[in-house]
């Protein structure tokens, strides 16, 4: 029978700080949090809350103005516009809501997942 030479590499155990700490959530729950580097009950909570950033002009994200340009640009000459998007639970639901977006401002839009 063959060896195996892969090996699981587990994160460290709870410490005892932290155990005490986050005694209000379940025995499981306090090591993911742990495991995610969350210590303190106030750690947690910023963390669990998972509040929205506050991004508040779309603008500042990386080349978002030539992708709007280049948006409008097909809308006004009818030119084909694809929606790539991944098969998973948001990369669907993201497709889905922008070609029914595009195709509401008349655009000549296709998905493909």
């Amino acid at each position: 029978m063959p060896t195996l030479s892969k090996r699981w590499h587990l994160a460290p155990p709870l410490t005892p700080a932290a155990d005490a700490a986050l005694n209000r959530f379940f025995p499981i729950t306090r090591q993911i949090l742990f495991n995610r580097g969350f210590s303190t009950p106030a750690e947690a909570d910023r963390f669990l809350r998972a509040a929205a950033p506050e991004v508040t002009d779309s603008f500042l994200l990386t080349d978002m103005e030539p992708a709007v340009a280049r948006i409008l640009h097909a809308l006004e000459h009818n030119q084909p516009i694809a929606v790539y998007g991944d098969y998973d639970a948001d990369g669907v639901t993201a497709t889905a809501l922008m070609v029914q977006t595009l195709t509401a401002l008349g655009a000549n839009v296709r998905a493909y997942i």
